[in-house]
C-alpha cells in the first residue's frame, strides 16, 4: 500500500519504506505514570511519507533494532490524524506501533529515495507560515556558541546551543536543542 493510501480506516495494510528519521529517545513522568517515546519517519516509493511512534518497551525495542537509511517492509500500527505542527510528512495520518508492529528489514532495491529535499532560502523564511512544519536549508555555520543548560517549566533540564548560519545574502540565529546541541560531532567538518 503507498503511504498516501492510508486511511484510519484500514485494519491491515503493509507498507515498502526507507527509514529517513530516528528521532530520540523521550521520557514522561507525570500523574497518569511514566514512560518513553521514540519516532521515526519513513518514506515509499512515490516519495510520501509517514511519521511513526513507539511507547514503553516497544520503543526500547525498535530504537535498537532500526537502521536509520535501511528499507523494511512495515505491518501493524494504529493509525491516527498526524500532528503537522511537529512533523513535515506529507502524509495526513501518523502511524501508532505496538505488539502487532512488525519490521521486516529487506535489500534496497534502489526503488526508495534516500534523501528528498525542498531547500529554501534564508530569506524566504519569512514568507512560511509558523508551525506548518520543518524545512530545509543550505548554508553554512558562521559561528557556533557555547552548550548552555535551562530548566523548562516543567523543571526538565535541557542542553541548548546558538549557531549563527548564512547563505549568500542573509543569515539567522538557529537554535539546537538536547543531544544534538551536547554533541557537537556533526560539526566537524
Amino acid at each position: 500500500v503507498p503511504v498516501k493510501s492510508l486511511n484510519p480506516y484500514q485494519t491491515t495494510w503493509q507498507l515498502k519504506v526507507r527509514v529517513t528519521n530516528k528521532g530520540e529517545m523521550k521520557f514522561w513522568n507525570n500523574a497518569k505514570g511514566e514512560g518513553n517515546l521514540f519516532s521515526i519517519e519513513m518514506v515509499d516509493a512515490d516519495e510520501d511519507s509517514v511519521r511513526g511512534t513507539f511507547f514503553k518497551e516497544d520503543a526500547d525495542r525498535w530504537a535498537a533494532e532500526l537502521t536509520l537509511g535501511a528499507c523494511y517492509v512495515v505491518t501493524g500500527g494504529r493509525l491516527k490524524n498526524a500532528n503537522k505542527q511537529y512533523c513535515a510528512c506529507t502524509s495526513d495520518y501518523e502511524i501508532t506501533f505496538g505488539r502487532e508492529t512488525n519490521f521486516s528489514k529487506i535489500d534496497d532495491d534502489g526503488s526508495i529515495k534516500k534523501m528528498g529535499y525542498r531547500f529554501n532560502r534564508i530569506g524566504a523564511i519569512k514568507a512560511i507560515e509558523p508551525n506548518s512544519g520543518l524545512i530545509d536549508m543550505i548554508a553554512i555555520v558562521k559561528s557556533v556558541g557555547e552548550c548552555t543548560e535551562i530548566t523548562t517549566k516543567k523543571g526538565k533540564q535541557m542542553s541548548r546551543r546558538d549557531l549563527v548560519i548564512a547563505d549568500q545574502e542573509h543569515e539567522v540565529r538557529l537554535t539546537i536543542w538536547g543531544g544534538h546541541a551536547d554533541d557537537m560531532e556533526w560539526y566537524n567538518v
